[in-house]
């Protein structure tokens, strides 16, 4: 059987841009979720703070490619996110019972920030794609 010259080259050039192209789109992400944190924190609620010290982000790789996650790890995060807002405005009767409810930030913080800033983040991430 006939060995293409050379094929090995091609082969190990080939892996090299998928390399690249991985760890350009990981970058990408990277700091994508740094941005998407720090817009979803403008709209993260405030009482006593612990809510906003648990975002988080991470990109995962596998070998299907990289993933971002993006989240809070407080236990009341869901809670809070997924709240009417009724209580708008109204004296604090919990926590830290200063100020008033809703003062800071708003219901669906992680959500908003990702839909208002989804253009910016592909913008990010398909940056880094083209190096």
């Amino acid at each position: 059987m006939a060995r293409v010259k050379g094929l090995d080259d091609v082969l190990s050039n080939f892996q090299g841009v998928i390399d690249r192209t991985n760890d350009n789109a990981r970058t990408g992400l990277q700091i994508g979720g740094a941005y998407l944190k720090g817009e979803a924190l403008k709209l993260t609620p405030i009482d006593e703070g612990d809510l906003r010290a648990s975002i988080y982000y991470s990109t995962v790789q596998d070998r299907q490619g990289a993933d971002l996650r993006v989240g809070y790890t407080a236990k009341h995060a869901p809670y809070v996110h997924e709240a009417p807002m009724k209580l708008k405005g109204q004296p604090r009767t919990s926590g830290s019972k200063k100020g008033t409810y809703w003062s800071a930030g708003e219901n669906k913080f992680l959500e908003k920030a990702v839909m208002r800033n989804a253009q910016r983040f592909l913008g990010i991430v398909a940056r880094y794609m083209k190096l």
